[in-house]
């Protein structure tokens, strides 16, 4: 590779190609550099700023150049929806999540969007706590594949519904947060996901009591606590949650 960009200085492919040998060794400088050669000699390469933006995130920490790298592969490749994935996820790193969303709402797609681009600004409503927007883009997605074992679409679902209710109970407004908490209990067809013997829901059930406790009906409530005791040993989170139903099950 190295006669090849020796004998022609303009090949851009030999540049990239000599890079991508330089990272796969370890040698990052070397290979951001022959990258960068690359780019000098032609800006259509997309997967040459991809690398450049990745290098500069992950290897230099440097998130205003890493996003002008990727907005130039974007240039040179608009159909191509990891890098709006990729580049999303390098303003979310850099606490621009409201610029992540509106980049990843404004991609170009044909027919449907990859499930990742779902995920992510779904995840970031959440964070952001503008569940109905959460929510509408989880609910209403035709489906979802995930990945064996993968649980984050519904983990989403199940907290926006769980965090609308706990907000809804907050002003008082009881059964909208039943409702809600209800919800969060539930498994739409579209989510891809069931539920298993390591589903944690122990935090639903005892929002949903504490709901159901407000409106009066004290055995649903100890009904609620009670499923939520018996649900499964999980995180700190669920543990924290299986204790605070056994409390209110025996009041």
């Amino acid at each position: 590779m190295k006669y090849a960009v020796s004998q022609n200085p303009r090949d851009a492919q030999a540049y990239l190609q000599l890079g991508n040998l330089y990272g796969n060794l370890g040698r990052l400088e070397e290979a951001a550099s022959c990258w960068r050669e690359a780019a000098k000699v032609k800006s259509s390469l997309s997967v040459v700023f991809r690398n450049l933006g990745l290098y500069t995130w992950v290897r230099e920490n440097n998130h205003a150049l890493a996003e002008k790298y990727y907005r130039k592969a974007i240039t040179a490749r608009p159909t191509d929806q990891t890098l709006y994935r990729d580049l999303a996820d390098i303003l979310i790193d850099d606490d621009k999540s409201t610029e992540a969303i509106q980049l990843v709402e404004d991609m170009p797609f044909h027919q449907i969007r990859r499930a990742d681009h779902i995920v992510m600004p779904a995840q970031a409503y959440l964070d952001e706590q503008r569940f109905y927007f959460c929510l509408n883009l989880v609910e209403t997605n035709p489906y979802f594949v995930n990945w064996e074992g993968s649980n984050i679409v519904w983990d989403i679902f199940n907290r926006a519904h769980i965090e609308k209710g706990i907000k809804y109970f907050e002003n008082k407004n009881y059964n909208s947060a039943l409702r809600d908490f209800e919800l969060a209990l539930t498994f739409p067809d579209n989510l891809g996901v069931g539920r298993s013997h390591r589903t944690e829901e122990a935090m639903a059930f005892y929002w949903k009591g504490k709901a159901l406790e407000a409106l009066g009906r004290k055995d649903s409530a100890q009904k609620a606590w009670k499923t939520g005791t018996q649900s499964p040993d999980g995180s700190e989170k669920q543990e924290k949650y299986r204790q605070l139903c056994s409390s209110m099950s025996l009041k």
